[in-house]
């Protein structure tokens, strides 16, 4: 089942995109930060990362490139 990686800071905008992702056969995970979201990828790699751009901390930006590099 394919997997996808929420990250995003505010709890209201992940559990949006996890209801409109429901009706869907996808496996849905979500972290609040990009610390949560690398160990999450590393303990079980998502085929697709939905990810806020601005966040403190790690931006969505940094993330993305990490993962890649992974």
């Amino acid at each position: 089942m394919p997997r996808i990686l929420i990250i995003d800071t505010d709890a209201a905008t992940r559990f949006s995109i996890k209801e409109m992702l429901w009706d869907f056969p996808y496996e849905v995970d979500d972290a609040s930060n990009g610390k949560l979201a690398l160990e999450r990828m590393r303990r079980q790699p998502a085929d697709l990362v939905i990810t806020e751009i601005m966040m403190p901390g790690m931006e969505g930006v940094e993330i993305v490139l990490l993962l890649r590099r992974n």
